[in-house]
């Protein structure tokens, strides 16, 4: 099952960081807030901000990665360097191109080591392109773990929304939580970690419960099988199926149902027998 990726996501943060580089003053902080929201990155002079328009609209993506780099090699200390970056991370991303996406990511990383997104799209990125054949296999899978659970832990300390409304604010760390739960879940659903599983895709739904996954739902309906937790599984089975019928995703749909087959057998072997009645002679 392919997972689709989450471009309403990225639309939003290409918002966010073009309206930073245009920022030149932080926003004050409320009296209710504790600690100051992540500064927005921001050109030094005229010439870095132009430079990196220069970079970041450049359409050919090898053209555009060779512009990066150029970027960064001649404003070494520009805080805008993990942007342009990150601009060729999400098209990569929205062009189905995994292992690039995970190479601009970890560039990104390189640079901001706590960057909400890109620890996001690379966790995401490793755990669904890492198979049982993949050479590296459990490398990439620690690495996609930790970027996810970096994710969460960090997020609130390093997602940059002065420049959303308090609704856009709300759905993008929406989104990012939702889908480094998602990792988590996924890594150790391919590490046979059940428990582990089951928790993350709970945790993954929990967080977007407006909006549920069918995906998530199926692979927490297989966890809990594994965990011979059979009532459990069918009700998550049957919300995969409810949730994947509404978003007309077919193939989803009819691997549930089929799917549902063998948690259907199974929880009525394992329901407690009724006792029988006594005759009387």
């Amino acid at each position: 099952m392919k997972r689709s990726c989450f471009p309403a996501l990225l639309i939003v943060f290409v918002l966010v960081l073009t309206s930073a580089v245009f920022s030149q003053t932080a926003p004050e902080a409320s009296a209710a807030q504790t600690k100051a929201p992540k500064a927005a990155p921001e050109a030094k002079t005229q010439e870095e901000l132009d430079a990196f328009m220069a970079a970041t609209a450049v359409k050919d993506l090898t053209a555009a990665e060779a512009a990066a780099d150029d970027f960064a090699s001649k404003f070494p200390d520009s805080t805008l360097r993990a942007g342009v970056y990150s601009n060729l991370m999400q098209q990569y991303q929205k062009l189905e191109k995994p292992e690039k996406a995970i190479l601009m990511g970890r560039k990104v990383l390189s640079l901001d080591p706590e960057n909400p997104l890109a620890l996001v799209v690379t966790a995401t990125s490793l755990v669904e392109n890492t198979h049982e054949t993949t050479p590296d296999r459990e490398q990439r899978l620690n690495e996609a773990a930790k970027n996810a659970d970096t994710a969460v832990k960090t997020m609130d300390d390093n997602l940059i929304v002065a420049q959303l409304t308090p609704e856009q604010a709300t759905a993008m760390k929406t989104a990012l939580l939702t889908a480094a739960h998602y990792a988590s879940g996924l890594v150790a659903y391919k590490q046979e970690k059940w428990d582990a599983a089951e928790l993350h895709f709970k945790a993954a739904v929990a967080a977007n419960p407006s909006q549920p996954d069918p995906r998530t739902f199926m692979y927490l309906a297989i966890a809990q099988d594994r965990l011979k937790k059979y009532n459990e599984a069918l009700d998550s089975i049957n919300k995969a199926i409810a949730s994947a019928d509404t978003q007309k995703n077919t193939a989803v749909a009819n691997a549930a149902r089929d799917y549902k087959k063998r948690l259907v057998q199974l929880a009525a072997q394992t329901a407690p027998k009724k006792p029988g009645k006594h005759v009387k002679k």
